[in-house]
């Protein structure tokens, strides 16, 4: 919720931002591991064009926040919600009253040649957006309750089809064990990328160079996780833990070991660890497609919606229509 208030908004980036105050924001029941300083780091370092901002009310300390990236296109600087146009959220001080001035804060953003302006609002916190002229659009991730127990969750919510595939790989010998090292990574990229053109797409969603920060950033945030066959590796989920929840953030595997059922085997084993260690959540994350929707309520996941708001500069519409 937004309210207006007397604070100053400012605009910090990385090297502003002193750790200890910003930790204490992260205390905040809105605060993902996307929100961390070390995730920052990883877009930071792995980008020349994407600079993360931080757009805080500060009395005697951070009050609120909510963190961006800025990427320059046609020109023009573009800001999207932490962590890139997926899952924003506004954090608050757990000590403090103090909310985020809306208006103040996305006008310190709106100045000069600015693009594009993006917010996901996942707690559903930011209903001013629409008066400022924002578009509001729909958005979809899939969460799956875990218990104590993983026989529960296999006998109770995970669907005979997954059961029976999980089985399959037990009888192929899947192992599951941690990513440990770059070449490790560099293997997994090969995944990705392979799992990239099987979906005719150009190439992985991020550069190995952004793979290999997060592998060697994230730390204790971090559950990579290889499948191996044959004492091959065959596939790999890279799942973030933070607070409750676990969350899958990517995974790829190679076309020709489908057969040996990686994907259910990966997800199975973050299943059981999770329910292990005590964490409440699996976040499956948003499907692009039925098929991968349908695979994840197939393991018991629920869907959740939230919004995404989003405003365009006119020139920008124009230029980004002209270049299509």
């Amino acid at each position: 919720m937004f309210k207006e208030s007397s604070e100053q908004v400012k605009i910090l980036g990385l090297y502003d931002i002193d750790p200890a105050e910003w930790n204490s924001l992260l205390n905040s029941k809105n605060a993902f591991v996307f929100n961390t300083l070390e995730w920052t780091n990883v877009w930071n370092l792995s980008y020349e064009d994407a600079h993360p901002l931080f757009l805080v009310t500060k009395i005697n300390g951070f009050q609120s926040a909510i963190p961006f990236i800025e990427i320059k296109k046609f020109g023009f600087k573009s800001y999207y919600s932490m962590p890139y146009s997926d899952y924003g959220a506004i954090l608050l001080n757990s000590q403090l009253s103090s909310s985020c001035n809306l208006q103040s804060a996305f006008a310190k953003l709106a100045h000069g040649n600015w693009g594009m302006l993006s917010f996901s609002d996942f707690h559903e916190e930011a209903k001013g957006l629409e008066s400022l002229g924002f578009k509001k659009l729909d958005s979809v991730t899939h969460i799956l309750s875990l218990a104590k127990d993983s026989q529960a969750l296999w006998n109770q919510s995970i669907s005979s089809t997954r059961r029976q595939f999980v089985r399959q790989s037990q009888q192929k010998d899947v192992k599951i064990s941690l990513v440990e090292s770059e070449s490790q990574v560099r293997e997994c990229y090969k995944m990705l990328e392979d799992t990239a053109k099987r979906h005719n797409k150009k190439a992985s969603r991020f550069p190995l160079k952004f793979y290999l920060n997060i592998f060697n950033i994230m730390g204790k945030f971090l559950r990579w996780t290889i499948a191996i066959q044959d004492n091959q590796p065959i596939a790999n989920i890279i799942n973030f833990i933070y607070k409750d929840t676990i969350t899958y953030w990517d995974g790829g595997s190679y076309t020709h070991a489908l057969q040996y059922r990686p994907n259910d085997a990966l997800i199975w084993d973050a299943i059981k660890w999770g329910c292990n260690n005590n964490y409440k959540y699996y976040d499956l994350r948003g499907s692009p497609t039925p098929g991968l929707a349908k695979f994840k309520q197939e393991w018991g996941a629920k869907e959740k919606h939230y919004p995404f708001y989003y405003k365009k500069s006119p020139l920008f519409k124009t230029l980004k229509t002209l270049t299509r």
